[in-house]
């Protein structure tokens, strides 16, 4: 005879669970005091025999139940330390199985959305001309979607579109958002013109790979984190080669959200997304970009124009 899923003992649901968790979480926060109720316990027990038969003729009747009773609470409140010990190293150990294990569960959920994303960019190479163009548009849509799915709850993903002003000056819009359980989104673009001193601009001259993942309470010029829904970010250059394409920007309300595997993902969604664009072009076109990019950033340097400044984190 076989037992289906639902004669399995599920032990989170047990009803003293909640009591023995409540118990381990205090318990491990104070080991100090078990490990001192635990050793007074053991003195106790070796002078227990001499309280409890010849300590009367020496203190008198009254002071001998007294000390008998005392003998008998601490002896009470070393069981109980010993007790709490083990229940705060079985809790401890769940603790550490469950940390894993919703490691594991974040990492796959990571893996599965890049694979979406992957998918929505083959589909892509087998369109061409217009259509090709509009695939690329819905693959820019499904990457912040499945950007903020990698991440979980409590996320959300932007992507920009990047070109040059006649002026010269760069500008990252026509975002995308994707959020999971979000509603605030990133209300206006980023113009060069009127905010030259953005880190959001070095972040565009780095190696896609470089990006590092800011968090709360670290001091980011501009960035007050009291007014934000978000705790932690990450922004991504999408880039071919030298060419500036756009940016992939994601953030979460929980520390840690962003983790190593979560990091590498949003990397390689940002990666998918520049060669998805990239094949979009013609070769031609996509070699006059970038030099004409090269070009803008020689006249810069030679001007002494501002590429760079204070760090500030994306809206």
């Amino acid at each position: 005879m076989h037992s289906d899923i639902s004669d399995v003992d599920d032990v989170s649901k047990r009803w003293w669970r909640p009591l023995t968790n409540a118990i381990g979480a205090w318990g491990t926060h104070h080991r100090r005091w078990m490990f001192i109720a635990t050793a007074v316990g053991g003195v106790v027990a070796v002078v227990s025999q001499w309280v409890w038969t010849d300590v009367t003729p020496v203190v008198g009747e009254t002071w001998a139940l007294v000390l008998r009773w005392a003998a008998l609470g601490l002896g009470i409140l070393a069981a109980l330390a010993v007790a709490v010990d083990k229940i705060t190293d079985r809790w401890e150990d769940r603790q550490a199985a469950d940390t894993l294990a919703a490691g594991e569960i974040a990492a796959e959920r990571a893996v599965l959305a890049l694979n979406v994303v992957l998918d929505e960019a083959i589909r892509t190479g087998f369109m061409s001309g217009k259509s090709r163009q509009t695939a690329v548009e819905t693959l820019r849509r499904t990457a912040v979607q499945q950007a903020a799915y990698a991440l979980g709850d409590g996320a959300r993903a932007t992507s920009y579109m990047y070109r040059r002003e006649p002026s010269g000056d760069r500008v990252l819009d026509k975002a995308e958002h994707g959020t999971m359980n979000r509603k605030d989104k990133s209300k206006r673009p980023f113009l060069e013109r009127e905010s030259p001193d953005l880190e959001i601009w070095r972040m565009l001259e780095r190696a896609d790979d470089e990006p590092d993942v800011r968090r709360s309470p670290e001091e980011v010029a501009g960035l007050d984190w009291e007014s934000k829904e978000y705790v932690e970010f990450l922004s991504v250059a999408v880039k071919a080669r030298e060419l500036p394409l756009g940016m992939l920007s994601v953030n979460h309300r929980d520390i840690g959200a962003i983790g190593g595997a979560q990091r590498a993902v949003v990397i390689a969604i940002a990666r998918t997304i520049a060669l998805a664009t990239a094949t979009s072009l013609a070769t031609k076109e996509l070699v006059e970009r970038e030099n004409a990019e090269k070009s803008q950033i020689r006249r810069n340097t030679d001007s002494g124009a501002s590429v760079g400044g204070t760090t500030k984190g994306a809206e």
